[in-house]
């Protein structure tokens, strides 16, 4: 997994399956819901949540307006747009978690608050992606990997945390 870090991080920093648009789409819903909120009525931690959503929001229109498929977009916005949908999601927990005075989001009607949560649901969804070769080279990497080292596993935890020897047998059953 380290190598792929490594060698294609660029290519793996949103999910290329998906379209440009729709994520367009989704953060001017987010935009649009988060616009409502009277932000006289709130508190400054609030306030400063619902800045930092509007800056992220700006930022990846902004990088999205000309794109009309991931691979038509700048490469060092991959990693931008990733960067800046992780902060908007950090900002979105801030606004959720309870408050003592209620909070932004409770200022919101109901169809606005499932607006608003499906939106960051599809949004993560661009993110937060496994290629499914990935999941089979390293389930197949692993499997190899206890085949051929089985034995020092077995001793591993056989003998160095439980502190003694155990037979093949032993090891090899349920007690």
């Amino acid at each position: 997994m380290i190598i792929l870090i490594a060698i294609l991080p660029v290519k793996f920093a949103l999910n290329h399956h998906k379209e440009v648009d729709h994520l367009s789409i989704q953060v001017s819903n987010i935009e649009t819901v988060i616009d409502k909120v009277n932000q006289k009525v709130i508190n400054s931690e609030d306030k400063a949540s619902l800045i930092v959503l509007n800056e992220e929001i700006d930022t990846i229109q902004s990088m999205l307006a000309e794109a009309t498929s991931f691979n038509t977009l700048k490469k060092e916005y991959h990693f931008e747009i990733r960067k800046n949908i992780l902060l908007m999601n950090k900002e979105w927990a801030k606004l959720l978690s309870p408050k003592v005075d209620g909070g932004a989001l409770l200022l919101l009607s109901d169809k606005d608050k499932n607006v608003l949560k499906d939106s960051f649901n599809e949004v993560k969804g661009y993110i937060e992606y496994v290629p499914v070769w990935t999941i089979l080279l390293i389930s197949i990497s692993l499997g190899l990997g206890t085949m051929i080292g089985w034995k020092r596993i077995v001793v591993t935890i056989g003998e160095k945390i439980g502190k003694e020897h155990l037979t093949y047998a032993q090891g090899a059953s349920r007690k």
